[in-house]
Order: structure tokens, then C-alpha cells, then sequence
């Protein structure tokens, strides 16, 4: 499966990277957001060219770009089909390292969909990597769809969402979204964690969050 729709000089993109029974709806989902570069792939070799021609494109503006990748994703990277699907295929794994090799001039904001995203962070460097300034991941498989209304909302033209906007946003979704979620901000030295807060876990979710 491969679509496209949104002009490659948005400074904002979503990238779908599946071949599963979500693949359509995934994709439904996302081409539904205004004001975006939307593609899906269930291919490495299109998906990793794609991405390197949004990110390298001359209009780009690294700090105010916005990607979204939605994929299964792990200690391995991300891929089109879960491990345990019996069509999936080594071959089509694209390492973290391979990942952000596809995004060499870097972007703002980057929110990574699926699975366990969290591996991401002992493989992107916070500082010098590809994200310049906020860093979403998941711990969980089934939180997409909320995540793609907040996403929408995150690049918003109109009204312009400001980063105190989108942490407002997260909290009130908490209730639905739980522990899953995640945010980073790169440091020098370490990936720093400024949503959740601590109380806000645990007013969510109470201790067996932690």
C-alpha cells in the first residue's frame, strides 16, 4: 500500500509504515489532517526515500518541522508487521539508526506511534540527534487514534497551538491515554521527561504507573 496526499513542502508529515489490518484505517486516520505531508508505506526502501525527500526538501525549516511516524515499533526499530505475524520479515526492519539517518537536517518535534517507542531513546543521541526540541513516545499498541486527534492539534494553523497549549492537551487526555504516553526534551546529556510529571502519573493512574 502506498498514498499520498498534502504537498512535500509541508512543514509538517506523518509517515505510516504498515502492512497489517490496521494499515487502512491508519491511513484514514491520517489523511484526514489538515495542512500536512501525509504518506503510507509497506516498503523499506519507499518509506526511507520518502521521508529523507520530505526532510531534505529546500523548504523545509528543521525548527518548526513536525513528524509523525506511526508504525510497530521496538528494541529492533519499527516495522510494518508485528514480530509474531507470520508474514513479517526481517528484511523490512528499519533500525533506529537507519531511521534517523532518513531525517539527516533533523525536525522540532518528532512523535514516535507504536508499540514501545521508549527503545528510541538509548539509540538517538538527546543532543546532536534528530530531534531538536521534543520527543513523544509510546509504551503501548492501541493508543493511535486519540494520539492522531492530538497530533492534528499540535501542528494546528488555526488557532497555533503554543508547547504549554500541547502539554494542556496531554493532560486532559490522560484519563484515556494512561501511561502510555511519554514526552522528552534533549539536554547535552540525557533525555529529559517533562510529561507526565510525577503527580500527574500518579493522579492518572495511581502508583502501579510508576
Amino acid at each position: 500500500m502506498h498514498q499520498i496526499t498534502g504537498p512535500v513542502t509541508c512543514q509538517a508529515a506523518t509517515f505510516v509504515y504498515k502492512d497489517d489490518r490496521a494499515a487502512l484505517k491508519a491511513w484514514q486516520d491520517v489523511a484526514q489532517i489538515p495542512h500536512i505531508r501525509a504518506e503510507i508505506h509497506d516498503g523499506r526502501a519507499s518509506f526511507l526515500a520518502a521521508l529523507r525527500a520530505w526532510n531534505t526538501q529546500p523548504m523545509l525549516v528543521p525548527d518548526n518541522a513536525y513528524l509523525g511516524i506511526y508504525a510497530h515499533m521496538g528494541q529492533g526499530g519499527i516495522s510494518p508487521k508485528r514480530r509474531d505475524d507470520p508474514m513479517f520479515s526481517s528484511a523490512n526492519v528499519i533500525s533506529w539508526q537507519e531511521l534517523a539517518a532518513a531525517i539527516p537536517e533533523r525536525v522540532h518535534t518528532c512523535w514516535l506511534v507504536g508499540c514501545d517507542s521508549k527503545a528510541v531513546l538509548s539509540a538517538w543521541k538527546p543532543f546532536g540527534g534528530p530531534v531538536l526540541g521534543r520527543l513523544l513516545v509510546t509504551l503501548e499498541t492501541n493508543k493511535w487514534r486519540p494520539l492522531v486527534e492530538l497530533f492534528a492539534q499540535e501542528i494546528s494553523l488555526d488557532p497555533i497551538n503554543y508547547p504549554e497549549d500541547m502539554l494542556s492537551l496531554l493532560r486532559k487526555a490522560l484519563p484515556e491515554l494512561g501511561t502510555a504516553i511519554e514526552y522528552y526534551e534533549p539536554t547535552a546529556l540525557e533525555w529529559t521527561l517533562f510529561f507526565p510529571k510525577p503527580r500527574e502519573r500518579i493522579d492518572c493512574c495511581g502508583t502501579e504507573g510508576l
